[in-house]
């Protein structure tokens, strides 16, 4: 299954944006040189704390917002794993966007493949296995198709992460 990975910065990113921030003040500083009429050097020594300050700012507040968006991960697992099964099912059984709207719209088929990614996570359960789930829908159903077909991928993804 493919999963979106949050993007982590190494250190080579923030010496680049240290040398960008340098380069781009050291180009400000040419410009301004020439039009304040100001010596170079004495215009650059009290911005040189420009570019570790911005550096700085910018590993804070990704470290910072790193830590809010903990919550968020587990709802990328979970998309990542309803995008995943969705094309699987869409192609085991070739079901058209009708039978996609139908199945969305249907809020026990929707409980199923939630309860389908806890069993995915965590493993089955006397409370929580493809057999209750599976007598949840009516024979030859739509719905419970999907749902075999979403059976033996998480299955075959359990045994994948194993």
């Amino acid at each position: 299954m493919k999963k979106v990975r949050p993007k982590k910065y190494s250190v080579l990113y923030y010496v680049g944006v240290f040398l960008t921030v340098s380069v781009t003040l050291a180009i400000y500083g040419i410009f301004d040189h020439r039009r304040q009429g100001v010596g170079y050097f004495e215009w650059i020594v009290p911005h040189v704390y420009f570019p570790f300050f911005i550096t700085l700012i910018m590993i804070v507040f990704q470290r910072f917002r790193k830590k809010i968006d903990v919550g968020i991960e587990e709802d990328k697992e979970k998309h990542d794993f309803v995008i995943h099964m969705s094309e699987h099912v869409k192609d085991k059984l070739e079901y058209s966007l009708e039978d996609f709207r139908i199945l969305q719209e249907n809020p026990m088929f929707q409980k199923s493949l939630y309860d389908a990614y806890n069993i995915y996570t965590y493993g089955e359960s006397e409370m929580l296995n493809f057999g209750s789930i599976e007598t949840r829908f009516k024979k030859e159903s739509k719905e419970l198709k999907a749902i075999i077909v979403i059976r033996d991928e998480v299955y075959r993804l359990q045994q994948e992460k194993q």
